[in-house]
């Protein structure tokens, strides 16, 4: 991936939205203090590029951005327990509507590395192996932990998370960025059987 290509598209309501130019798709799912904005700006080299807030639950669209290999798909993040209930629900439609409706090509659960994956995670891990869309479980935020405590938490994760890959990344120091990065495209180029 060229990382001076990547640019913002745009964000749409509805999965329709989604340019359908035959781009594959990586979608990231997760909650909504996860990192998964500072996770796009991390795969893309560009700081600036999707925006992260302070303030859980900002994302409310489908944002949708091409590095030019492919579109990284950032969905509304679940589990805001600040949301109001109709808000909450709005957001899980979203969901829902993609990944019915949208071509999905990849996917990344991001989870908190410190926390381990929530029953939405591992509800969004289920529906993504009944719908056959290939993904990995990215522990974000393992920069917040020292190596030991990285090391135990690992071990956990590969105990309750067993047939899928895992990677630990912290986006502040970059450990773990390139390990994604060939993972997302090993998978974009496997050949289909």
């Amino acid at each position: 991936m060229s990382q001076a290509q990547a640019t913002f598209v745009k964000s749409a309501s509805d999965a329709s939205g989604i340019p359908p130019n035959g781009k594959p798709q990586v979608a990231l799912f997760g909650r909504s203090n996860v990192g998964k904005s500072s996770l796009i700006n991390a795969l893309t080299g560009q700081k600036g590029l999707s925006r992260a807030s302070k303030t859980p639950g900002r994302t409310r669209l489908i944002n949708i951005f091409d590095t030019g290999a492919y579109f990284l798909i950032d969905l509304p993040g679940y589990g805001f327990a600040k949301a109001a209930k109709h808000e909450a629900d709005a957001f899980q439609s979203l969901i829902i509507e993609y990944l019915d409706e949208a071509p999905i090509t990849f996917a990344l659960v991001v989870i908190d590395m410190r926390h381990g994956p929530s029953e939405q995670d591992l509800a969004m891990m289920e529906s993504l192996r009944g719908r056959e869309v290939p993904f990995v479980v990215v522990a974000n935020k393992s920069d917040k932990l020292n190596r030991s405590e990285q090391t135990l938490e690992l071990k956990k994760l590969r105990s309750q998370i067993t047939d899928v890959d895992l990677v630990a990344v912290s986006t502040e120091t970059k450990d773990g960025i390139s390990e994604l990065k060939t993972i997302i495209s090993s998978r974009l180029h496997k050949p289909t059987a």
